[in-house]
This record gives structure tokens, C-alpha cells and sequence, in this order.
């Protein structure tokens, strides 16, 4: 939108400042519109306005040959990280797809399951090992205990200086200092 509003704004300024030269020139001219002036041949007339078109036609394609080289390094850029981000995405699908695959129903799986099994039956099988996975259970579960109780006393205790925060805040509204609680 604003690329289309500024190529219009561009457009009208060619088309006034255009207007704005012919007038000039006929201004000066005597009130009259001579293209050329009289002492200049139609065939060197036509030689000059040649010779610009073909240089106004050379800066035009330099231009062009620069914004297409320049144009021609961005797209391959652009199309190279297109592939490498699609590539990657399809090799990341693929591996997660077959590794599903190898664990649910190959030999990967049978593997894990049979070294699973194992470290359980090898947990189970000795009784001190038991005892201290059960242990170090224990202690963590009472852990996680006591960080709770410790949160839920921490929000107590900020439920308190809120409610004291309150009632002096109401107390020194309503203009009674003597009434402030005190701690």
C-alpha cells in the first residue's frame, strides 16, 4: 500500500514537473513551442535525440545488469536457506518417524526393553539396593514435603503484612494516627 501511494506521489511530481518545464519553455520562447532551435537539421536533430535514447538505453541496462546481479546473489541466498531449513525438517521427521519405528517393533526396542527388565530385576533382586532406592524415595518425598510447607507458611506470613498494610493504609485515610495497629 504504501510502495503504490509513493509510486503515485513519484508519478505526479513527473507529470507537474514536466508541465512546470514546458511552460518555462514557452514562456521564454516568445510564446511559442519550438522543440528545437532553428538553425539545427532535422538529420542532426535526430542524431542527438538518438545518441541520448541510446545512452539513456545504457545506464538503463547498467542498472538493471547491477539490481539483477544484485537480485541474482539474494535469490540464491534466499532458495539456499529455503532448502537447508526444508531439509532439515524432513530429515528431523524421517529420524524421529524411524526411531518410533525401531523402538516399538525392532530390535532398538527389544533392547531397551530387555536392559529395562534387567536393571529391574537386578533392583528387586538385591535387597540393599532396594532399601536405599526406598530410603533416598523417602527423603526426597519428605523433602517436597517440607518445601510446601514452607511455601504455604511464606504465603501466610504475606498474607499477614498485607492485611497489616491495609489497616494502616485505612487507618491513615480516615486521619486517626493514635488507631494505627501495632506489630
Amino acid at each position: 500500500m504504501t510502495n503504490t501511494k509513493e509510486a503515485a506521489r513519484l508519478l505526479l511530481c513527473a507529470v507537474v514537473g514536466g508541465a512546470v518545464a514546458a511552460l518555462t519553455l514557452w514562456l521564454f520562447q516568445g510564446h511559442k513551442l519550438m522543440i528545437w532551435p532553428e538553425e539545427v537539421s532535422y538529420p542532426d536533430l535526430i542524431a542527438v535525440l538518438l545518441t541520448g535514447l541510446s545512452l539513456l538505453l545504457a545506464l538503463f541496462g547498467l542498472g538493471l545488469a547491477v539490481f539483477g546481479f544484485w537480485g541474482y546473489s539474494q535469490l540464491r541466498k534466499m532458495i539456499a536457506e529455503l532448502a537447508t531449513t526444508a531439509a532439515s525438517q524432513e530429515a528431523s521427521a524421517k529420524t524421529v518417524e524411524h526411531l518410533n519405528d525401531e523402538i516399538r517393533s525392532g530390535e532398538t526396542g527389544r533392547r531397551i526393553e530387555a536392559l529395562v527388565k534387567t536393571q529391574i530385576a537386578s533392583l528387586l533382586g538385591n535387597k540393599a539396593t532396594f532399601a536405599a532406592w526406598l530410603e533416598q524415595y523417602r527423603h526426597n518425598a519428605a523433602a517436597m514435603d517440607d518445601l510446601d510447607l514452607q511455601s504455604s507458611d511464606m504465603r501466610a506470613a504475606e498474607a499477614q503484612q498485607t492485611a497489616r498494610a491495609k489497616s494502616w493504609t485505612q487507618a491513615v485515610r480516615q486521619g486517626a494516627p493514635n488507631d494505627v495497629p501495632k506489630d
